[in-house]
């Protein structure tokens, strides 16, 4: 069994090739057939899920390797906005920036 699915099926649609549109952004054109039979988005590199999950993944190793070189004296917390990325480390409630 495949873990990763993130599937997509529309129904009744006519034949012919259409695109797959997300925030605007085309991801990809596929055909009548394959909407019908189900699209696995989980597969697409280029939507903006799959790109977030990247990011995170990222943050998350770097957050694993300041934790090994700060070890477990002090803990860590990352706060991620939309294009921001701030660390916060917390030591003896004084705050290091």
């Amino acid at each position: 069994m495949e873990f990763n699915q993130e599937n997509l099926k529309v129904e009744n649609l006519e034949n012919g090739n259409y695109d797959l549109m997300i925030d605007g952004k085309k991801i990809r054109t596929f055909s009548a057939d394959a909407f019908a039979k189900g699209i696995n988005m989980a597969l697409l590199s280029n939507t903006p899920q799959y790109q977030q999950a990247v990011s995170i993944m990222y943050l998350n190793d770097l957050r694993l390797e300041l934790e090994k070189k700060l070890g477990s004296t002090i803990g860590c917390i990352l706060t991620i906005s939309k294009h921001k990325i701030c660390y916060l480390m917390i030591r003896s409630r004084h705050l290091i920036k």
